[in-house]
């Protein structure tokens, strides 16, 4: 999981070299980004990943649906 990858991230060349050695793996995960990233990295996860724009909304039902979609490739995460 990688919380939160924004702006300010991206100025930060051992993160982003960190960022794509794991998109290159071959683990599942879950990248929380920043809706106005434009770094070719964010452009990446956007285009690799089934993104989900969260809003007031639809904070829940997207909640449900990120949950349902870890429980089928069979990750559960436990939270402290």
């Amino acid at each position: 999981m990688i919380d939160e990858i924004a702006p300010m991230e991206f100025k930060s060349p051992e993160f982003i070299k960190a960022v794509v050695e794991v998109l290159d793996s071959d683990k599942n995960m879950l990248v929380v980004l920043h809706q106005k990233s434009s770094h070719p990295v964010a452009e990446r996860i956007r285009r690799e990943f089934m993104v989900y724009t969260v809003t007031p909304d639809n904070r829940e039902e997207v909640v449900f649906k990120i949950s349902e979609s870890i429980k089928r490739v069979g990750n559960y995460i436990k939270f402290r």
